[in-house]
Parts: C-alpha cells; structure tokens; sequence
C-alpha cells in the first residue's frame, strides 16, 4: 500500500483510513476526466471527431460553471466543516478548502463503538454542527442514531453512484446531483 497516497487522500481527515476512490465528485477533476475519455474516444471514431469535440467542448463548459457555483458558494464561509457517515466527499471538500468529517470509515462494514459515537457526538456540539450527511445509496442507521443523539438535522448528499435507468430518464444526470448537493452542503457551509 502506497502510504503516500494514503496521505494525499486524506489530508487534513483523521476519521478514515481508506483511499477515497470518488474523484469525480470535485467538478474540476470531472472535467479532467470527461476530456480525457473524449480524446480517447475521438482516436477510436476519429470519422465523428468534430462532434465529439462540440459535445465535450460544451459539457466542460457546464463543469467549469459548476466549479464556479461551488467556489462563489463557500467562498466566504465562515463555518467549513461538514459530518458525514461515509467518507465520499473528500475531493470535492479540498477542492473548496471544507474539512469532511466521517462518522465511520470509507469501506469499513463493520459497527462504530460507543466509544467512536460519543467522540463524533462530542465535536458535533462542541461545533455546533447542524446537519449530519448520509449517502443517498447507502444505508443511513448510523446518521440515524447520531442525529437523535445530537437533536441533529439528516441531509442526504450523493456520490453519484446509484443512477437509474429512471432517473435518467426523468433528466437526472451527474450535474442535477451535483448541484443538489451543493444546496445541500449550503445548509452547513455558510
């Protein structure tokens, strides 16, 4: 294991102890690899490449207008900090320079101790946190408990990993979930 790495995952997040896998919930990574797909694409269908580059052309013009939505957003907040269950969020927080806490850690199946509970209990009073986040295509007990624990409001935040053939179909696409996070996040970055 590349401990390294490691680090560079979770700098600043003493909470977990796995590689935060979600790069392409930071808009500008997303954006990053959404050209770099497209470049891989138009050397494979070089005969439809003008039309891959119309289209790539115009949807990293919408992720730069999404980064800009974040940065203006959280650009003079004062409170940075945001709870989460899982650690998802880790890219997307050093992005906008927000600290991601984690109930519990990324892979980990296993149930927090008491004694973990009562730690993230603890700093949510003694910071006055408002909101505690749960993935919406993860279980949600966890932030559950937390929540009543802590007379703490429940917010949902995704990772974009639970798209259905339906809800694309209802118009739901990455920037739709993008941008309801950060309505989301609004509620504690302010």
């Amino acid at each position: 294991h590349d401990h390294d790495d490691e680090e560079e995952h979770h700098e600043g997040d003493g909470h977990n102890h796995a590689v935060d896998p979600h790069v392409w919930l930071d808009p500008v990574y997303a954006k990053q690899m959404v050209e770099t797909i497209s470049a891989t694409i138009q050397s494979v269908d070089s005969e439809n490449k003008m039309a891959y580059q119309e289209n790539t052309a115009a949807y990293v013009e919408q992720l730069e207008a999404l980064d800009a939505e974040f940065q203006a957003a959280f650009q003079a907040a004062d409170n940075r900090v945001f709870v989460v269950q899982h650690a998802a969020f880790g890219y997307l927080a050093r992005r906008y320079d927000l600290t991601e806490v984690s109930i519990s850690a990324l892979t980990s199946n296993q149930e927090v101790s008491p004694a973990k509970l009562a730690e993230i209990g603890n700093f949510i009073k003694e910071n006055d946190v408002e909101v505690i986040y749960y993935q919406d295509s993860g279980n949600n007990d966890l932030a559950t408990t937390l929540a009543k624990e802590t007379d703490t409001e429940l917010g949902v935040l995704s990772a974009v990993e639970g798209i259905t053939k339906s809800d694309q179909e209802a118009g739901i696409d990455y920037l739709t979930i993008m941008h309801n996070n950060l309505e989301a996040l609004k509620q504690t970055i302010n």
